[in-house]
């Protein structure tokens, strides 16, 4: 991992606190990113003519020019989304919580427990017995109840994005559609396993026919 000196832009000049660099560097103006560049293509950052700074390559060729009017901070790394309509947490005690503002009650179904992660350094759930794509409802676990909240209907069909992380204990997966995080019927949403593919499923009943987006993450 490369090691970078950073600027202070304070005094617009060349640097002296020394952190380690993640993939990109972030340039900043009043809370917004305005530029990224690749931190493993950055050398240093030097000044130009008059006040403008350059961000050059190990060869002394510049990647970005910018002055103290376009740029107030650089990171290494930027703010990530907040999931404002649902965002589970689990807990050691197999329970879990949504920690959005929506704060929806998590409702946890069957023998649905969790255990800790030291890769995500978090509890993750373990749904253990569950049949993969034979069209049996999940014997084990988590949902939320969001039939009477418009508002988290009227989001969704606004434009939303979905994530989740899961990991399959099979030596060998069965060839069929096993939705992991979905809400469906006669339409909905969801992200589905499909022929050894991950599958998006915004779900829309025409004359019968589901709409499905295939994402291609084999």
């Amino acid at each position: 991992m490369k090691k970078f000196k950073t600027i202070s832009l304070l005094a617009m000049g060349a640097a002296a606190i020394s952190i380690y660099a993640a993939d990109f560097l972030y340039f900043h103006r009043n809370g917004e990113v305005v530029q990224v560049i690749s931190a493993e293509d950055t050398d240093r950052i030097v000044k130009g003519e008059g006040d403008v700074l350059n961000a050059v390559d190990a060869d002394g060729n510049t990647i970005y020019s910018f002055s103290p009017e376009e740029v107030d901070s650089i990171t290494f790394t930027s703010a990530l989304p907040k999931a404002d309509l649902l965002d589970v947490v689990f807990n050691a005690d197999g329970t879990a919580e949504d920690v959005s503002p929506m704060k929806f009650k998590v409702e946890c179904g069957g023998e649905a427990t969790t255990e800790w992660s030291d890769t995500y350094n978090r509890y993750v759930a373990k749904l253990a017995d569950n049949k993969w794509a034979n069209g049996d409802v999940a014997e084990q676990f988590y949902r939320i109840d969001y039939s009477d909240n418009q508002a988290f209907k009227d989001a969704l069909a606004d434009g939303h994005t979905l994530e989740v992380l899961f990991m399959p204990e099979y030596t060998e997966l069965p060839d069929g559609e096993a939705k992991v995080f979905a809400s469906h019927e006669a339409g909905g949403t969801g992200i589905m396993f499909k022929q050894s593919e991950c599958t998006d499923v915004p779900s829309q009943r025409i004359d019968w026919q589901q709409q499905f987006v295939a994402m291609g993450c084999k």
